[in-house]
């Protein structure tokens, strides 16, 4: 009997044709107890198309050599469709030395080579793909899932200049450098106009990596925790 209901329920799922119906239309069930009702929810509740969005994110930063990394982001994202967005991105940062830096730097001959993001302006292509809805306690939670691509101008302090050299302090020099991004995010909305998420990001750049002035590619990853307002 267990197979049998197993394989009508796929059978149902692959072969019949989907109806759509509004968030707020309740259907009645002749097999189900008395009392008892089903919400058939097909459409999309929130849907993106046309819209504008925009986004403040707190930043933690990750896998920064020698640096403890906190910031604070904001975007502005537009919505071709339910799949495909635009958006602009400002990130900045807040750069400590952790502990095992200023174990290092106690002896002015030795200091490490370090890299520090101090700001990024940033603009992705993003595809949306997986949209969803989970039940908990009796009410319905809506979320997406997507990814971006992108590149733009990143501030960043380095010492390769003088990491190598005795007697002298941890000193920085500022430098512009193109990066490339690429990021995922999960979003839940709680509102039509309102959602709070999480994304992680992964970003490029070319800087001097040695004394000899060799140049390689850095890769910094950071945390961000969103929340979001949807313009109509």
């Amino acid at each position: 009997m267990t197979i049998l209901l197993f394989l009508t329920a796929v059978f149902n799922i692959l072969f019949v044709n989907v109806s759509y119906a509004a968030a707020d239309n309740l259907y009645n069930f002749n097999w189900l107890d008395d009392g008892e009702v089903v919400y058939v929810i097909q459409n999309k509740e929130f849907p993106k198309a046309g819209r504008l969005g925009f986004d403040l994110h707190l930043i933690d930063g990750e896998n920064v050599a020698y640096t403890d990394v906190g910031g604070f982001g904001a975007q502005l994202v537009y919505y071709f469709n339910e799949d495909w967005g635009i958006d602009l991105i400002y990130k900045k940062y807040s750069n400590d030395n952790n502990q095992d830096l200023n174990s290092l730097i106690g002896d002015l001959n030795t200091k490490p080579l370090v890299h520090r993001v101090e700001s990024a302006i940033l603009a992705h292509i993003d595809w949306i793909p997986f949209y969803g809805k989970i039940n908990t306690f009796n009410r319905i939670f809506y979320f997406d899932w997507g990814f971006g691509v992108g590149a733009g101008k990143l501030d960043i302090l380095t010492n390769h200049d003088t990491f190598n050299q005795k007697n002298i302090p941890l000193t920085f020099k500022p430098e512009s450098v193109t990066g490339f991004d690429i990021r995922s995010f999960f979003r839940f909305y709680a509102h039509k106009n309102f959602n709070f998420g999480l994304e992680y990001d992964l970003t490029f750049f070319d800087t001097v990596v040695d004394a000899a002035g060799t140049k390689d590619r850095v890769v910094v990853n950071d945390i961000l925790f969103t929340i979001g307002f949807m313009a109509l």
